[in-house]
């Protein structure tokens, strides 16, 4: 876990620094600067700081990995239930980070070839999680413990979009 916890807070501050320095989609233009993206265009106007935009992006991040891990557990729990795997089996797989952690529980002898063929077909294409509603409850997080304000929120929110949107094609 305290590995997983490193990755989520270093991850989302190099992103952070990237997002900041990133063309991305166009939010605005001058003769005097480069083109700069939704996100990095909110700490320009000084909407947010640089600082908010690493809360937020470690919020979303622990959202996120909370998200999958609930998605992980619903899905792997017909296993359990089956006999498949047990419970610790099922919690190891989720700790592990589902399919990317199998390899390592097999070398480990911590579960069986046949066992992590079942979990690769339940994880199949269920792992997806609804990025929109992870976002909202990151941002709500972060306005209850008073890191943004709701407009502040929104605005991220907005400028999120705006950058998945320009990147999704």
């Amino acid at each position: 876990m305290k590995n997983r916890t490193a990755a989520l807070i270093a991850a989302p501050v190099l992103a952070a620094t990237m997002l900041v320095s990133a063309p991305g989609a166009v939010a605005a233009t001058s003769a005097d600067t480069k083109p700069v993206g939704p996100v990095a265009q909110l700490i320009a106007d000084g909407t947010i700081t640089p600082q908010q935009l690493v809360a937020a992006r470690v919020a979303i991040a622990k959202e996120a990995e909370a998200a999958r891990d609930a998605k992980r557990t619903a899905v792997l729990t017909p296993l359990v239930t089956a006999g498949t795997i047990t419970q610790a089996d099922l919690d190891a797989i989720v700790q592990a980070n589902g399919r990317v952690g199998l390899r390592q529980l097999i070398a480990r002898r911590a579960i069986t070839h046949p066992q992590a063929a079942a979990v690769r077909a339940a994880l199949r294409g269920r792992e997806v999680i609804d990025r929109a509603a992870v976002i909202d409850a990151a941002m709500a997080d972060l306005v209850s413990a008073g890191t943004l304000t709701s407009s502040q929120s929104a605005a991220l929110d907005a400028a999120l979009t705006a950058r998945r949107a320009a990147h999704s094609g």
